[in-house]
């Protein structure tokens, strides 16, 4: 400030009192326009930065992804050396099976490219791919894929297999488990399985039946052969023919159907159902919760123990009549070492052995 004064002082001086006068107001417009453009270059950082953390690249930003699927900030780098050896055969981008899969997956199939083709991220989100599970499914049996990390088949697509001569090859990878949500409003955390039996056959249509509150249980589904759908049917109902969804319901993905728990004329009388993985890793919203299944909460030592009554298994699956040293087979050997589950655990899955 002194320094100003002074330099206002000597311009007076050389050019006399007007004239100073002019230069000090112009002097004194132009420091509010530089603090002004500071103002606004700071308030465009602050919106760019909010912009950046609520809205990630398109390519992860879709209706079944609500997160940036990047690596962890204690990411490691697992894989030592590559390529890597599987038995006398290098595994390199050449030889590298075309991978599909199921949405809760991706995280998987990216650590897989991060550790053995040394892949960043920006490559990696345009490399890895996943159709989802039926589709996934598809693509298999019409080689159109060569390895795919899903859950367990429907009946449709084991008819599909069959109908073209192709035989698949189920190999556990990794540990999941199924699990129902409600609204975090309702009150209540624990279900039987009996009890969702009989709310999904209709049988059950007031929350008041199980100890909840006097409103009439909306019970969203998802859509026919969709990984969850198929685990549902066979795991859960067992035999036991669904209700109809609701016929306000709105066809999507795994995403669609918790934004409808959770959103469903902002109530608390709504269930849904999906994978532990996909709703705390790849679709988080703090308007829904996990309810227990016959008292025993779902959680990655649950899982890894198999106390949750809903466990199962991720599995690749391969065709059967591929060669030996093909890429897929190359791959899913190379997974089920001790190194291939430690990336499985590095990805946030569990693995099928407990690495310590």
């Amino acid at each position: 400030m002194k320094e100003q004064i002074f330099i206002i002082n000597n311009l007076i001086s050389i050019h006399g009192m007007k004239e100073g006068k002019v230069i000090m107001k112009i002097l004194s417009k132009a420091s509010l326009l530089i603090a002004f453009a500071a103002i606004i270059f700071s308030l465009a950082a602050v919106v760019t930065n909010v912009y950046k953390e609520t809205n990630p690249p398109i390519a992860d930003r879709t209706s079944d992804i609500n997160v940036l699927l990047e690596k962890d900030i204690n990411w490691k780098r697992i894989v030592q050396s590559t390529p890597v050896k599987v038995n006398t055969i290098y595994l390199t981008r050449e030889n590298y099976p075309r991978v599909d899969g199921s949405t809760a997956t991706i995280p998987m199939s990216r650590e897989f490219a991060r550790q053995l083709l040394n892949m960043g991220e920006e490559e990696i989100r345009g490399f890895v791919y996943h159709n989802k599970t039926h589709e996934a499914y598809v693509n298999l049996i019409n080689k159109d894929a060569d390895i795919i990390f899903v859950s367990e088949p429907s009946d449709e697509e084991l008819n599909l297999a069959k109908e073209m001569g192709v035989e698949m090859v189920l190999t556990p990878v990794a540990r999941d488990a199924f699990v129902f949500i409600v609204n975090r409003k309702n009150p209540i955390n624990n279900l039987t399985l009996s009890e969702i039996q009989k709310i999904y056959t209709a049988e059950i249509k007031n929350w008041k039946d199980v100890g909840g509150k006097n409103k009439k249980i909306e019970a969203f589904q998802r859509a026919e052969n969709s990984g969850s759908q198929t685990i549902m049917e066979k795991k859960v109902m067992q035999g036991l023919k669904m209700a109809p969804p609701p016929t306000f319901q709105e066809d999507g993905g795994m995403g669609r159907l918790i934004d409808s728990v959770s959103e469903y004329k902002n109530a608390d009388n709504s269930i849904g159902y999906t994978i532990y993985y996909y709703v705390t890793r790849l679709y988080k919203s703090e308007a829904v919760k996990m309810i227990g299944i016959n008292g025993i909460v779902c959680s990655p030592e649950t899982i890894r123990n198999g106390t949750y009554p809903l466990s199962g298994n991720i599995y690749a699956v391969t065709r059967k009549e591929d060669d030996e040293n093909s890429g897929a087979k190359l791959l899913l050997e190379w997974i089920l070492s001790d190194e291939g589950q430690k990336c499985i655990e590095q990805a946030g899955y569990v693995g099928i052995e407990r690495q310590d």
